[in-house]
């Protein structure tokens, strides 16, 4: 408890039970501001990077849209234009 009668969490142990318990405050306190939700991870399935979504309608899929987004969206609709070509 503070001087004011709230609870307060702190990490507590030693060694890696410290590190866990440090992560899993920052969880908590993440998903108490509702931040949480906005922590991704970039939908590249060769990047893998995760990232804060930081778009007003929390939309993101991609770390970068340069790096990651462009070359997946190439890629779809480059797929798209053979199936319109070969008509399958």
């Amino acid at each position: 408890m503070d001087r004011n009668g709230r609870a307060v969490l702190e990490p507590r142990g030693q060694g890696w039970r410290y590190v866990a318990a440090l992560v899993l405050l920052e969880v908590f306190q993440a998903q108490q501001a509702d931040i949480w939700r906005r922590l991704k991870v970039c939908r590249n399935a060769r990047c893998t990077t995760a990232y804060f979504d930081r778009s007003r309608n929390n939309s993101g899929v991609w770390h970068s849209t340069k790096t990651c987004g462009n070359p997946e969206n190439l890629r779809a609709h480059r797929a798209r234009q053979r199936i319109r070509t070969t008509g399958l």
